[in-house]
């Protein structure tokens, strides 16, 4: 089966995922048009998404309640489709713009993770190969 292209923009060629299926930093950079910083999470990999565009799916199975990872990037204070907006303890609200693997975390209305300030956990246990998704109005909690 021929390995699949995804388009970019029309400016931009398409970029191949790896042999895997999954993409490496500099291949979501050519997709997003973003400089990103080191995928080092050996817990997900960046791959196309059902959902929308790349998502962050599990490498290997994750149990329930372990930290997946840490979203890394720069704190911003205006809204985009990838900001993550953190409450802290005394209810100051800030946004970080991910800019490793954990920017391509898309939503669910049933999600299996959910993000406590930067990090995120497993709400549930998670299958090798499963996107993982989390809430984006944050208020979900995590599954018995």
């Amino acid at each position: 089966m021929p390995t699949k292209s995804f388009p970019t923009t029309s400016k931009k060629p398409s970029v191949r995922p790896s042999a895997d299926g999954s993409f490496t930093k500099a291949q979501a950079e050519k997709v997003t048009g973003k400089k990103l910083l080191d995928f080092d999470t050996p817990l997900v990999q960046v791959r196309q998404s059902a959902v929308h565009g790349l998502g962050l799916f599990a490498a290997a199975r994750i149990a329930k309640g372990a930290l997946i990872g840490t979203a890394q990037g720069r704190r911003t204070k205006r809204n985009n489709d990838h900001v993550l907006w953190i409450e802290e303890h005394d209810g100051e609200v800030w946004g970080l713009e991910p800019l490793n693997e954990f920017r391509f975390t898309n939503h669910d209305d049933d999600p299996n993770a959910i993000f406590f300030g930067e990090e995120l956990y497993a709400a549930r246990a998670i299958a090798k190969g499963e996107e993982i998704c989390f809430h984006y109005d944050g208020d979900v909690e995590p599954a018995d």
